[in-house]
């Protein structure tokens, strides 16, 4: 069975408390954004970049919470 994900912006925590009493005994679950911005920034501290790849599997979801006030992802069993 999918689990069912509702990500509420920062900027929004009225929301967030609503939302967590609405769904507290269904199968959704609710979290308030935690993520400021991208962790690295351009600097010259650090002469090659390190990472990788992208750590964020849904990059898109950055822009997703700028524009609205929640975001709702399902995560596949496999997630």
């Amino acid at each position: 069975m999918d689990r069912i994900l509702c990500i509420v912006s920062r900027q929004h925590p009225e929301l967030f408390a609503y939302l967590q009493y609405r769904f507290r005994d269904s199968v959704v679950t609710v979290i308030l954004d935690r993520r400021m911005s991208a962790r690295r920034q351009e600097s010259h501290s650090v002469p090659q970049e390190r990472r990788r790849e992208e750590r964020r599997r849904r990059p898109e979801l950055d822009a997703d919470l700028k524009r609205h006030s929640h975001v709702i992802v399902r995560l596949g069993a496999e997630s």
